[in-house]
Order: C-alpha cells, then sequence, then structure tokens
C-alpha cells in the first residue's frame, strides 16, 4: 500500500524540488526556512507521505498544519486533496467513521467544479487535477466500504473510480481497481463477475508493467476456479501467484497462497502437501516478524493429526493456544494504574461471591450432619438446621445485595463523569485514547451579565438557579444525541458528533439550542412574575474537527481542545441575549433546515472577522 501512496503523492503533489531531501529531518529544516505558503505546504505533503505508514499520527498533524493553509488561501483543490489523504490515514487507524467524514468533506468539494479555481496545483489542466483528485476520494471510499463490508458502496465507489480512471487514461488505476473489484465480487459468490474482472485486471497489469499486483491477481483466480470446483485451474494460478510474488519480493502475497493451499490439500486430506505447504507459510511469517502465528500453528496441527503423528500435533496446537492467548498476556502485563483499581474491584465483587459459595456449602453441611444424627436428635437437629438455614438464607440475601450495590456504584461512577463509550474504554483497556474527530459541532451557553446579576442575589439563590437550570440542560441534551463535556463557572459546554460519530450534529445541536433557550425564555418570565432578577442566556455553536480524550490521573475528566472550541467561545460571546449565534461553516450544514439571518462578518477576539447567522425560532 506504501507504493499506492506514492502513485497519489507523484501524481497529485507539486513538490518538484522534494527530491533534494531525502529524510525528514530535511524536510523539516526546510520548513523552518521557508515562509512562502505554497513551498511549506508542499514540504508537509512530503511529511505527511513519509509517516503515512512509519507514524500516523505524526501523518495527521502535519495534514492539520496544511489545512490550516489551504483554508487560509482558499485553495479548494488542495484542500480536497488534504481531507482526501486524511480519510486514507483515518481509514489505516481503523478509525472508520472519521475517515469516512473526511472523505465525504474531500468529495463535497471535488465534485464542485468551482474548486478548480485558484490551485498551487499548476502541473497539469485544473480540471484534470480535480478529476485526479475524485478518482482518489472514490478509490478510498471503496477501500473503506469494503473495511466496513458495505460492499455495494464499494462496487459503486470502485466502478467511479474506473470510470474517471478511463477518461483522463490512468491504465495504473485502472489495473489496481478492477483487481480489486474481481476480489469483491467473489466475495459477494458472483464468481463468473469476479472471473471477468480478474482476467481483465491480468490483461491491464500486463500491458501497463505493473507486476507488482499480479501475484494477487492470480491469487484471487485460484480462489475463484476453487469455487467453480476446476482444482488443476486453481493450482496453476496460485503456482503463478508464487512464482510473480517471488520474482517481486512480496513475501505477504506469497505467503497467502502457501495459506489457501494448505487449506485445500488438507480438506482433501492429502496430508504431505498440506504439511508442505503449512510449513513454507509458518516460515513465511517468521521472515516477515508476524507475532500472529496461530493460523500456521493450527494448520500443522490439522496436517500432523491427519497423518497420526500426535506427538507433532499435540506440540503446534499447544503453540496455537499460546499464540492465541499471548495478546491477553501482553494487555495483562501491561496494565495501567486505572486498569489495576479497576480489577481489584471486581477481585473485592469475585471475594464476595466466594463468601456466598461458602455459607452455601455450608448450608449442605449442615443438611448433611442432620442426616447423620436423624435416628437420635431428629426432632432438635431440624428445628436446628431451619433456623441455621433461615439465618444463611438471610446472608445469601444480604450478600446479593451488597454485591448487587456494588457493581451499580461501581459502574455509575464512570458513568457520572464519562460517556459511556469512553467508560467501557477505560474498562476494557484501562486508559482512553486522545482522537481526532473531523467534524464535530460544539455548543457554548453562558448568563449574560453574570458577574452583575450574582452581585445582587444571596450565593444560596445563585447556585440553586445555576443548578436548576444547567440540570434542565442535562435532560434535554440526549434527546438529540449531543454530549455534554463540562461546565466552567456560568458556561455550559456540549458537542454532537461525538463521541460517537453521527452526521446529524450540526441541526442536532441546533435543536438542543433552541429546546434550551425556550426554556430559558419561559424561566425568565417565570422570574419575572415573581418580581425575582432572571438570567439570559447567549449561545454560541460552530463546526470543525476536535481532539478529544481523558485528562490527568485523579478525577478524571473527559474534554476537547483544538482551534474550533476556541471560535465556538467567540460565538457565545459575539452573540446577543436570547439569540442563537452560529458561523458561516455551520450555517452551511443547517441552512436548509432553519431560518436563519445573517449578521455580517463580525469581528471576534483574536479571529478576526468571521460570519455569523442567527438561528430564527
Amino acid at each position: 500500500m506504501k507504493s499506492y501512496l506514492k502513485v497519489i503523492l507523484l501524481v497529485l503533489l507539486p513538490i518538484g524540488s522534494m527530491a533534494q531531501f531525502s529524510h525528514p529531518d530535511s524536510l523539516i529544516q526546510a520548513l523552518k526556512l521557508t515562509t512562502s505558503d505554497s513551498s511549506r505546504v508542499s514540504i508537509m505533503e512530503g511529511l505527511v507521505d513519509y509517516y503515512a505508514e512509519a507514524n500516523r499520527d505524526s501523518a495527521i498533524y502535519y495534514s492539520d498544519e496544511i489545512l490550516l493553509l489551504v483554508n487560509k488561501n482558499n485553495k479548494k483543490l488542495e484542500e480536497a486533496n488534504c481531507w482526501c489523504y486524511r480519510g486514507y490515514l483515518l481509514m489505516k487507524l481503523g478509525k472508520y467513521p472519521e475517515s469516512f467524514s473526511c472523505l465525504q468533506h474531500a468529495l463535497n468539494i471535488a465534485e464542485d467544479p468551482e474548486s478548480e479555481k485558484n490551485t498551487w496545483y499548476s502541473y497539469s489542466s485544473p480540471r484534470k487535477i480535480r478529476l485526479r483528485v475524485l478518482e482518489y476520494i472514490h478509490h478510498n471510499f471503496g477501500h473503506l466500504m469494503g473495511n466496513t463490508n458495505n460492499t455495494e458502496q464499494q462496487i459503486l465507489h470502485y466502478n467511479e473510480t474506473l470510470k474517471i480512471a478511463e477518461e483522463i487514461g490512468d491504465t495504473s488505476m485502472l489495473g489496481f481497481v478492477t483487481m480489486n473489484l474481481g476480489s469483491t465480487y467473489l466475495h459477494l459468490g458472483k464468481i463468473d463477475s469476479a472471473l471477468l474482472m480478474e482476467k481483465n485486471a491480468e490483461l491491464i497489469l500486463k500491458q501497463t508493467g505493473e507486476k507488482k499486483y499480479l501475484s494477487y491477481v492470480y491469487y484471487i483466480l485460484g480462489n475463484i476456479y476453487l469455487k467453480k470446483g476446476d482444482k488443476d485451474s486453481a493450482l496453476q494460478n496460485y503456482h503463478k501467484g508464487i512464482d510473480a510474488a517471488i520474482e517481486q519480493n512480496n513475501i505477504a502475497y506469497e505467503g497467502s497462497i502457501y495459506n489457501s493451499l494448505t487449506n485445500l490439500f488438507l480438506l482433501e486430506k492429502d496430508k504431505d502437501s498440506g504439511l508442505y505447504y503449512a510449513k513454507k507459510y509458518l516460515k513465511i511469517l517468521q521472515t516477515m516478524g508476524s507475532t500472529n502465528l496461530g493460523t500456521a500453528y493450527q494448520n500443522l496441527f490439522e496436517g500432523y493429526k491427519l497423518k497420526n503423528e500426535m506427538d507433532s500435533a499435540y506440540k503446534y496446537q499447544g503453540l496455537a493456544l499460546i499464540s492465541k492467548d499471548s495478546a491477553y498476556n501482553k494487555t495483562i502485563e501491561n496494565l495501567t494504574d486505572f486498569q489495576k483499581l479497576y480489577f481489584k474491584e471486581q477481585m473485592r465483587l469475585q471475594e464476595l461471591e466466594e463468601e456466598k459459595s461458602l455459607s452455601e456449602a455450608k448450608a449442605r453441611n449442615y443438611a448433611f450432619l442432620t442426616g447423620l444424627g436423624v435416628f437420635l436428635f431428629i426432632g432438635f437437629m431440624l428445628y436446628r438446621n431451619n433456623r441455621q438455614q433461615q439465618k444463611a438464607n438471610k446472608v445469601l440475601v444480604k450478600k446479593n445485595e451488597i454485591i448487587a450495590e456494588s457493581k451499580k456504584r461501581s459502574d455509575e461512577l464512570l458513568l457520572n463523569i464519562l460517556p459511556i463509550e469512553v467508560a467501557e474504554e477505560l474498562k476494557l483497556t484501562g486508559h482512553c485514547q486522545a482522537k481526532t474527530f473531523s467534524m464535530v459541532t460544539i455548543m457554548f451557553a453562558d448568563f449574560k451579565d453574570f458577574t452583575s446579576v450574582s452581585e445582587k442575589v444571596s450565593a444560596e439563590l445563585l447556585v440553586d438557579e445555576i443548578n436548576y437550570c444547567f440540570s434542565a440542560f442535562d435532560l434535554i441534551l440526549p434527546k438529540y444525541k449531543v454530549e455534554k463535556i463540562k461546565t466552567v463557572g456560568d458556561a455550559y459546554i456540549c458537542v454532537g458528533g461525538m463521541p460517537t460519530l453521527n452526521f446529524t450534529h450540526a441541526p442536532d445541536v441546533i435543536s438542543a439550542a433552541l429546546e434550551i433557550r425556550n426554556f430559558m425564555l419561559e424561566r425568565k418570565k417565570e422570574k419575572e412574575t415573581r418580581g425575582e432578577i432572571p438570567f439570559e442566556l447567549r449561545i454560541g455553536i460552530h463546526t470543525g474537527p476536535v481532539v478529544a480524550g481523558i485528562v490527568g490521573v485523579k478525577k478524571y475528566a473527559y474534554d476537547i481542545w483544538g482551534d474550533t472550541v476556541n471560535l465556538a467561545a467567540r460565538m457565545e460571546s459575539s452573540g446577543e441575549a436570547g439569540k442563537i449565534n452560529i458561523s458561516g461553516v455551520t450555517y452551511t450544514l443547517v441552512k436548509d433546515k432553519f431560518n436563519c439571518t445573517y449578521r455580517g462578518k463580525i469581528v471576534a477576539k483574536n479571529k478576526g472577522e468571521v460570519d455569523m447567522y442567527f438561528v430564527e425560532a
């Protein structure tokens, strides 16, 4: 896949002078010496390429920096390309919802012909560059849909990729995507379509000289012929795939074919051939430095079991079990402080369970002893046993109540301070990894003139009123899938679109804001009727990327960071009491759902002029 990234960069990125830099240190040094935005983008694109496989978090960091510069200069094609690349990186990290959001954002930009205007990419016609960006967006979408088992959308995006590749004459992409389509059709059981695609892919790859993928084509063809019941053609293609993999030094594909041959021969009870390829598969995995050897060991166990060589069979069965458990053992060795505390609580609960079992055992022993003395003290022992059984039952009921209450407190402790997804991650892994969310909507709510009002009422009444209002907000948010983040003094902060990704976060947050605004207006009427001083609320909303995670080791707090948070706060401070003030970015996402009034470009502290809108009732 690294070579695929190189193709993207060589085609899409204007890095004509990048060849002089052979190490990221050279690129970083050049970045420090460069003031031109276009040059900085080119250098950072080189850094993104370098870190794409070695350190994807660093690659994402530089993609963030690129986005800031291209947005500043309104370079739409560069922005679409960056969102596309970012979507690919997040997909490789397994962050599929975030990847989808990035790729969709890239697609929205690149589908607009207006994006061809004002671009730094000057090595080809703007239209062809835009089509090239669209080609790779659809290609990445195809991979993403495959990873999430959405084969219908996967085929749709691959076909879009092929259309664009044919239009711009991208033969490399034609072969690569045709190959992937064949694999997808095989997965769906459409054998004839899969065979046609792989045959076309073989022809294209041979014509274009892209031999490194031929081994995979032959591997898929072998699987197709096996499905058709044509063993001879399957073996012929498997061996062609092995030859192609050895020629291109592609040991990963070579290993996949050895594994398929192992399964083929073991199913046919050909133990000698099965063991031969099982050993070659194990050797390949060891050469690659893989730690996941369980499948290879299991193959060897099955082979030796067929040969009735049980000593060797049991040996590899044991190794397969050890390999399966190694990940679990490694996790136990690296327990975090939080996980150890959590496990300690679980051990305490387990001790209570053991006490419960012990009480039950004692009750059974009493019954047994009663049976031994039945002829001597039957009346007395029955009476005594009955009393003891009643006491034991009371003890069991009490212990059950303690266990249930302890479990409830243990779970509520986490859920009261953390989102459920984050709490579950903490319970399972002992830590919560910071995550980047490409598109969320943040709401800041703050009381107008809080300081002056607080000087006119008692501290008790002030706290009671804040608690009353914030408690009402807490009940409103879940209706709209909005997550409360924290309160800071009289400020209330919440966000839509995380920690569980959704694509309705902007309208969800505004719907919640409207209900909160209406609640505060009704509360104001109540307070004024009683002759009390009411609070008035300002609400500000902005949409964009954030980083979220847990900070500290005591009194855990789930929080969000990023420029999006700062700008959401500026939306609130630049708004008016009883109004919902949103940014231009949020407006583009909700303009078809809510009536909004354009306020113009308003100066926001430390942010310059920002487009702002009031959401009307």
